[in-house]
């Protein structure tokens, strides 16, 4: 149990106090404007490889994964809707064609699961990301690399900013 929690500790997940136990750590504002940062710059080289190395069935099946995640938001499955978006974009990542992309991005997103639940359950929202999924796809289709280069970023930077005025931090801030 200790090993655990000092695991978490240094993920900066939990604050372990000597004698007083542990307690879920706030989200630091910077360390989630700093993810969102990389973030976007791994979004980018995403965008610019996939286009180009997708094959069409890739495409086709990044559609229906799509699909899916439209389904879910119907049946109003936040959860559901979570994973599948969570696949749709490791799975661009991996299109990239570039091994260390899907890795890199994958432990970018372990930083911000716990900012990320607050919008999922704002209809609104995910609406809106749907909308960019929606563009995004079209990129895809269209082997548009600098324009799907570019909805990908514009997408991480609505997510951030969505998720920052969540929790109440105004962007551009330290």
């Amino acid at each position: 149990m200790r090993e655990a929690l000092e695991a978490l500790a240094v993920e900066g997940l939990v604050l372990v106090q000597p004698n007083h136990g542990a307690t879920v750590a706030p989200l630091d504002p910077v360390r989630l404007r700093d993810v969102f940062e990389a973030k976007g710059a791994i979004e980018h080289v995403i965008g610019l490889n996939a286009a180009l190395r997708a094959s069409d069935a890739d495409i086709a099946d990044l559609q229906r994964l799509h699909e899916r995640l439209v389904a879910a938001e119907a049946a109003e499955a936040p959860q559901g809707y979570a994973e599948l978006n969570e696949a749709f974009h490791l799975r661009l990542a991996e299109l990239a064609g570039n091994a260390g992309l899907p890795k890199v991005y994958t432990r970018l997103q372990q930083n911000i699961p716990r900012a990320r639940h607050r919008i999922n359950d704002d209809p609104a929202r995910v609406r809106a990301s749907l909308a960019e999924h929606e563009g995004i796809m079209a990129a895809m289709a269209a082997r548009a690399r600098l324009d799907l280069a570019e909805r990908l970023v514009t997408h991480n930077e609505a997510t951030a900013a969505a998720i920052t005025a969540k929790i109440g931090v105004q962007r551009g801030a330290p």
